[in-house]
């Protein structure tokens, strides 16, 4: 699943839908299409069903079988993904998911000793490598072998990573959960650790499993939700959020989700009345007083803003790892109000705080660079910058910004293509490097780039700027930048 639900499908699919006689190729290529439009939207939902139609008018093929199981449970229909795994044959790259999805079908049923013969057939490979442990450590466990439940747990024990996790279900080993709910909250975290390892496809997967043993498991649906959301699927997720009951454990991740997800969808004013509603409800959880000072800023009210970090500063011990990122939120949001003296102030204690952190680099040296302050310095800041994160076409930009205005333009010109070959449809890039055109004397260089900077441009002030520029040069333009 390293490939992504998204772009898992495309080679077996494209391949299927060619290999259709004339008879069944017009329904096949209709399924194709729509399920791969879905899919781009990461729609599980649309693309599972398209897919499964696609794959009934399929000859056998393993990849279309092995992804079209995927996007089933992606989509919480793990009776149609039963279908599918069923047919799995045992040894195939597909079978890990395809048995563990046949053992949770089979205890969602009520059927705990059929789960427990197809745990024990499950290859501990892919994503069963953990989840075959926690299994069969619960079906072992409810037969009072506790002994067996704990040998059972080993391969948790084997890598650094899993070890907390392993850890953690043998402390609950003799908790008195029914299998089911047992093996749904081990599902779950198995997620959470997933999602900490930036695999959010596989993450999804297990929640939804979760989700079907226990269609209300607060953690499951946190889990799955933020996946969703992550994925771009803001309304599927703020769904799951708000099914979380509003007293227990998950209910202030959920709410913190909900506020995201209502943000994602332009629906201001709720997410706002979300995340205040939060901070009365608990006044001195920091977390929710960041969650609003984070809210007021992307919705452009820094001043706002800022005085949420204030408050949430002010909670903090004086030696917690988090003030520096605080410190840094509440700097940018003093820099956007004009206040640039508590802004400096507090980007530069960030600073002493984190100082290898490439983005509040080059935000203090662009910061310094705009304003012809501290070029020196700035032009330091934003080498290091440069060498922690070679990649990053936004400090590439700066970096040569700050050439320019030291008046090394062919420096300049240099560091500044860097950057729009990183970033091409950038126009802040491409107006930069227009201006350094110029100054060295490469014009129509300079004029292409304003023409693009001025399509890219995202506010009328700046694009009215850069077209003065290109009717009359940098001549007639602001030249103090």
């Amino acid at each position: 699943m390293r490939m992504g639900l998204k772009g898992i499908v495309a080679g077996a699919l494209a391949a299927a839908a060619l290999a259709q006689p004339a008879s069944a190729g017009e329904q096949k290529l209709g399924d194709y299409l729509a399920g791969r439009a879905a899919q781009r939207q990461n729609d599980w939902v649309a693309a599972s069903s398209a897919m499964t139609r696609a794959l009934s008018v399929a000859p056998p093929d393993s990849d279309l079988r092995h992804n079209t199981l995927l996007l089933a449970i992606a989509a919480g229909d793990i009776a149609t993904a039963a279908r599918i795994a069923a047919t799995t044959p045992p040894g195939s790259t597909d079978s890990p998911i395809a048995s563990l999805t046949l053992a949770v079908e089979k205890l969602g049923k009520g059927d705990v000793a059929g789960a427990s013969k197809a745990t024990d057939a499950m290859p501990s490979a892919g994503v069963t490598h953990l989840a075959r442990p926690l299994l069969a450590a619960r079906f072992a466990a409810a037969r009072g072998d506790l002994r067996a439940a704990r040998a059972a747990l080993d391969p948790m024990f084997e890598i650094d990573p899993t070890k907390d996790l392993g850890e953690l279900e043998a402390a609950r080993l003799d908790d008195k959960l029914s299998p089911v709910r047992a093996i749904a909250r081990g599902l779950s975290e198995y997620a959470g650790f997933l999602a900490a390892q930036e695999q959010l496809d596989p993450s999804l997967l297990l929640s939804r499993l979760s989700l079907h043993l226990v269609p209300n498991e607060p953690s499951a649906l946190v889990r799955a939700a933020e996946a969703l959301a992550r994925q771009g699927r803001p309304a599927e997720a703020l769904a799951l959020f708000d099914k979380v009951p509003a007293k227990d454990f998950w209910a202030t991740t959920a709410s913190r989700g909900a506020v995201d997800c209502l943000h994602a969808l332009k629906r201001s004013g709720e997410a706002r009345a979300r995340a205040e509603a939060a901070v009365k409800a608990n006044p001195k959880d920091v977390d929710a007083r960041l969650k609003l000072g984070d809210l007021l800023r992307k919705q452009k009210s820094y001043a706002e803003a800022a005085a949420a970090y204030d408050t949430a500063l002010a909670m903090l011990p004086a030696d917690s790892p988090r003030r520096w990122i605080v410190l840094y939120a509440r700097g940018a949001s003093r820099e956007r109000i004009g206040d640039w003296d508590a802004a400096e102030a507090d980007l530069l204690q960030s600073l002493s705080l984190k100082p290898e952190t490439p983005t509040l680099l080059n935000f203090i040296g662009f910061a310094w660079a705009e304003r012809g302050m501290n070029l020196t310095r700035a032009r330091e800041l934003l080498e290091r910058a440069v060498k922690l994160a070679p990649d990053d076409g936004a400090i590439a930009d700066s970096l040569g910004w700050t050439l320019y205005r030291q008046g090394e333009f062919g420096g300049a010109v240099l560091e500044l293509e860097r950057a729009a070959a990183l970033q091409p449809s950038d126009g802040v890039i491409n107006d930069h490097l227009g201006d350094a055109y110029w100054r060295v004397g490469r014009t129509r260089e300079a004029e292409f780039q304003w023409v693009r900077a001025v399509h890219l441009a995202t506010d009328p002030v700046t694009a009215r700027s850069i077209e003065a520029k290109l009717q009359q040069g940098l001549a007639a333009a602001d030249l103090s930048r």
